[in-house]
């Protein structure tokens, strides 16, 4: 508890209240999905440190890989609708 406690700390400047606070106030839900999940994780903005909310480990990654970059996310949404309307297989 006490590890868990000092990271919460020292990467997002959260206490364990805060960090349960926000999971509460998504009613225990991923931010993104809305999936319901034990382990919700702290989202923040790798650029300034602020805190966005708490997601599930799929989104949280996911948004990672695409770089927290708003445009990419709208080219893979472009890109998977595109190929939507194509799919011809």
């Amino acid at each position: 508890m006490h590890r868990r406690k000092y990271r919460f700390r020292k990467e997002y400047g959260l206490t364990i209240a805060q960090r349960d606070a926000l999971v509460r106030a998504q009613c225990g839900a991923c931010a993104v999905c809305g999936t319901t999940a034990a382990n919700l994780v702290v989202d923040h903005d790798h650029d300034t440190g602020a805190v966005r909310g708490m997601l599930c480990s799929h989104c949280n990654t996911g948004l990672g890989f695409f770089r927290d970059s708003p445009a990419a996310l709208r080219a893979a949404i472009d890109y998977l609708t595109k190929q939507e309307s194509l799919a011809v297989f």
